[in-house]
């Protein structure tokens, strides 16, 4: 992670030790290991302070000869306030899915007698598919790897580990095969010999917590925030006829959405380009990035989207949130067809029944769980071909939000224009003003009333402001 990065990221805590001396930095600095603490400028010496106390940069080997170096002269109450901050950043940043963890680093006697990771040795991150007789840690993308590390049984019993669990560890070449020697965390959390509730056990309820899509200041996410709101846990249907972009739609909201507090976004990609898998990842860094380009095969298509539906279910089991946009449900419908066996029995449009109910099972992953966190999922469904209309018939009756993009129109900002008239979310995730306001649009959503609402939108900074002005909208005043 550059300077840069780490400054933008951990502001704050770059302004409180800068309010110190040079000689309490350096003694903050000893605090927290940093090596060779009155070596360099203030400022360096505080980004590389942030950059080991956060984890983002490696301490650095010390010796163990001669006499330790103690710490005292930093107060408690300025460690703690460092380690504060940092924790209040970290939590406004999504988790951080880079396929290179960070190493950590750890003291050990040199007299053990038993091997002990830590100490300068490289803490691996992975989601791990368990098989018969063991498992693998696969990438972070989900994506299967031929020299993916070996995850013993014994080891998935002991910790009463699953399919998609978060992973972090060590590994070692043992014979030739890489294994998974030491756990550290699952799910971010530290390692535990209790057993995770199961996703399916835990009791589903209505989504309370709204998701912002307008979050960056689309005009058209706004106007969707408003018209039909959208909360931790929805399973939403993305109507996509011939002409629209699914794909720009989707990029709109994983913009929103990337840095949202606790929210972890996974973007599945089904029958992309190699090139374009690419350019998502470099779009969204922080979100996983489960890429089934054209040229892979089908079962390896679906095997990574049910790893990725195992992870996001033991994250929300575990107390996390999950948005996952799926572009598209048709196109993992095909690569369904290719993969699974057939039924012998087929729908009004030619799908087969096998195919219809993995992708039901798919999209009934989305729910919001009671005490515990929550899956969300936006799935895209092309208009025009029977099998298209199999797949959505399917999952039309779970789904709590349907959102109908139109053919060919695109607001200024490149996001496709929803249309406002056919599309509704059920359940009630606004305040009594915002409600006022969606019944007063909605008396009129012809496409001349949505452009005048979205340059109604351009002209306020968000929406709390567009709501205060009231004669934007109020009583017809936008149109």
């Amino acid at each position: 992670m550059t300077d840069t990065e780490l400054l933008e990221l951990y502001r704050p805590v770059y302004e409180y030790i800068d309010g110190f001396g040079i000689f309490e930095v350096r003694n903050l600095a000893r605090a927290f290991g940093v090596k060779t603490p009155t070596y360099g400028r203030k400022h360096d010496l505080i980004l590389r302070l942030i950059g080991v106390a956060s984890g983002e940069v490696p301490a650095g080997l010390r010796s163990r000869k001669g006499a330790r170096v103690k710490a005292e002269d930093a107060s408690e109450e300025s460690v703690a306030r460092v380690r504060e901050l940092i924790a209040e950043c970290n939590a406004k940043r999504n988790y951080d899915f880079s396929e290179t963890p960070v190493p950590q680093f750890y003291f050990r006697d040199s007299g053990e007698e038993k091997r002990a990771y830590g100490y300068g040795d490289t803490l691996v991150r992975g989601v791990l598919e368990t098989g018969e007789g063991g498992g693998f840690l696969r990438a972070l993308s989900c994506a299967e790897g031929a020299d993916d590390p070996v995850v013993p049984a014994s080891m998935i019993e002991k910790y009463s580990l699953c399919s998609g669990d978060t992973l972090a560890g060590y590994v070692e070449r043992i014979e030739g095969v890489r294994m998974f020697v030491q756990l550290e965390t699952v799910n971010g959390l530290a390692k535990s010999k209790e057993e995770l509730p199961a996703f399916e056990s835990l009791p589903a309820i209505y989504p309370t917590e709204r998701l912002p899509l307008g979050g960056a200041g689309d005009p058209v996410l706004r106007a969707a925030d408003l018209l039909l709101p959208v909360g931790r846990g929805q399973r939403g249907l993305v109507y996509v006829p011939a002409g629209a972009d699914a794909a720009a739609f989707f990029g709109k909201i994983a913009r929103a959405t990337a840095d949202l507090p606790g929210l972890e976004l996974c973007y599945i990609a089904v029958g992309c380009g190699p090139e374009e898998e690419t350019a998502l990842r470099a779009r969204f860094p922080r979100a996983y990035v489960v890429g089934a380009p054209f040229g892979r095969a089908a079962a390896g298509c679906v095997r990574g989207v049910r790893l990725a539906l195992a992870h996001a279910r033991r994250a929300a089991a575990a107390g996390g949130d999950v948005l996952i946009l799926l572009d598209s449900m048709t196109s993992l419908a095909r690569a369904y067809g290719e993969a699974l066996p057939s039924s012998g029995r087929r729908a009004a449009g030619g799908t087969d029944l096998n195919v219809l109910f993995e992708c039901e099972s798919v999209f009934a992953s989305a729910r919001k769980l009671e005490d515990a966190g929550s899956v969300t999922i936006l799935a895209a469904v092309a208009e025009g071909g029977a099998a298209d209309e199999d797949v959505a018939a399917k999952c039309a009756p779970a789904a709590n939000a349907h959102v109908y993009l139109t053919a060919g129109r695109v607001s200024a900002e490149g996001c496709p224009i929803i249309d406002f008239a056919r599309s509704y979310t059920r359940g009630s995730l606004t305040g009594e003003e915002e409600r006022a306001c969606a019944e007063y649009l909605r008396r009129d959503l012809s496409p001349a009333a949505v452009e005048k609402l979205l340059a109604a939108l351009r002209s306020t900074e968000n929406n709390a402001q567009f709501l205060e002005k009231k004669e934007l909208w109020k009583n017809g005043g936008r149109i």
